[in-house]
This record gives C-alpha cells, structure tokens and sequence, in this order.
C-alpha cells in the first residue's frame, strides 16, 4: 500500500497481511525521518505488546518501546482493516 491508501488505517488498531502472514496491531509513522531506511518504512505495534508499549511511553522508557515495535514497509501490507471494539 502506499501513504495515501494506507490514511485511513494510519495509527488505528488494524488486521492486515504482511508478506502473506496475518498480522494485528497497529501501525505508526515514529520514525524520525532521518532514520529511515526509506520513506514507506513504519513501525508495527501488534496487539499483544500494546499495553506494554503504552507503559513504556508514559515513562519514556524508549529502548523498552523499541523492543516491543517492529520496522514494516507498507508497500508490503494488503487487506488491511479495522479492528472495532
């Protein structure tokens, strides 16, 4: 997917696949531009290691941020949708 068709479920709890492997979470643009590798290059937060993120930020503990996120490109993502709750 590219920026424009990927808006919609920019930092949004999200199902999608990932070079065929089925994925969930959610998907942010935290990269400081200068670092990344190129400019479709995310970070994937999936469901299960959100709430230790979120901890971790409230104590802007970034080293233990970075362990639990995972560099994505999203040109690699299809079917992307929305997880309601």
């Amino acid at each position: 997917m590219d920026h424009v068709s990927f808006f919609p479920f920019h930092n949004r709890h999200i199902r999608f696949l990932y070079d065929g492997q089925e994925m969930q979470g959610v998907v942010v643009d935290s990269i400081p531009y200068n670092e990344k590798a190129f400019s479709t290059q995310y970070v994937y937060i999936a469901t299960r290691n959100m709430r230790a993120w979120k901890d971790a930020e409230k104590i802007q503990d970034n080293r233990a941020m970075r362990a639990l996120e995972k560099k994505i490109d999203l040109l690699k993502i299809t079917n992307p949708s929305l997880i309601n709750h």
